[in-house]
């Protein structure tokens, strides 16, 4: 049987960390989940980042328009951007971002290059390419945590019929959902809408193919499995464990709770920095001739002491 990681898991680790009393009226489990989502949206998310910049990173094409202005995506953490590109076939052309007091012409950049700038919430592309679609890349956000009762598990998949094993009340013709995966790495598969319901089966909008029994249908931007990579979920629980002592005013609990947290990001950070164990190498050419197959020697990076 696979290793369970929703927030229902969290809820339960938090009452054994904590030692909450059961029946308490105060910390329910809607809380504790609602606790655990601002701890992930906020300090969470930038201690993944530090260690795993790309962990987020996606993008979002968009169909050429005669303006040269593009939405930032809605999901983007902090409404910031990583990366624009246009894509012509096969050919990636970057777009360089320029500041507005640097502009002198409404229709060209300030250099020969593609150029963009930020306006508000949207971005200005210039010259508004004749051919070929932006590309939009940034970090998504993590969808808001929910219970599992909120939120219907997968136990069958033929098309675009999804059978799940409980149907929430908010599932209805025209709702949009999101397709989370169960197990590592839980990313979200996609965005359908539902069609048409039949008892537990729902009928999305198009046919998938990359969802497993065990995987989750949600409300759009919600799931009830973090999207965090597995070994920072203590540290999850234990941020959690220290904001319910803090409010209930317990300050030596949460003093030896913060020291707790110090000493399980310290073990985290020691083992998983940095991404990459192998020693970087050098690839030299030989005889001073370009680089092949046959003429290339690989050497060890050297170390630094």
């Amino acid at each position: 049987m696979a290793n369970t990681y929703t927030t229902n898991d969290i809820f339960e680790n938090v009452k054994l960390l904590s030692h909450m009393p059961e029946g308490n009226a105060t910390f329910t489990e809607a809380n504790v989940i609602t606790l655990a989502d601002r701890e992930l949206q906020t300090a969470l998310i930038k201690q993944i980042l530090s260690v795993r910049e790309g962990y987020y990173l996606t993008y979002e094409d968009f169909d050429v328009n005669s303006t040269g202005e593009y939405a930032i995506p809605s999901k983007a953490i902090g409404g910031a951007l990583y990366n624009i590109e246009i894509l012509q076939n096969s050919t990636v052309i970057q777009v360089n971002r320029i500041e507005p007091q640097e502009q002198f012409s409404t229709l060209y950049p300030t250099s020969y290059a593609y150029g963009f700038y930020i306006k508000g919430n949207t971005i200005k592309i210039m010259p508004v390419p004749p051919v070929g679609d932006p590309r939009i890349w940034y970090l998504r956000r993590p969808n808001k945590l929910v219970a599992t009762s909120a939120c219907g598990q997968i136990t069958a998949v033929s098309g675009a019929d999804i059978t799940v094993s409980s149907l929430p009340s908010t599932f209805l013709v025209g709702t949009s959902v999101d397709l989370a995966q169960d197990q590592p790495t839980f990313n979200i598969l996609g965005t359908r809408e539902i069609t048409a319901i039949n008892s537990l089966t729902v009928t999305l909008d198009s046919a998938v193919t990359d969802l497993a029994v065990g995987d989750w249908l949600c409300l759009e931007n919600q799931t009830p499995v973090p999207q965090i990579p597995v070994e920072f979920r203590p540290l999850l629980e234990q941020r959690v464990v220290v904001k319910v002592y803090e409010l209930q005013g317990y300050l030596p609990k949460m003093q030896a709770a913060q020291a707790k947290l110090k000493e399980l990001e310290k073990d985290l950070f020691d083992l998983i920095t940095p991404r990459t164990q192998a020693a970087g190498k050098i690839i030299m050419p030989v005889n001073g001739g370009f680089m092949t197959p046959s003429s290339t020697r690989i050497y060890p990076a050297p170390r630094v002491v």
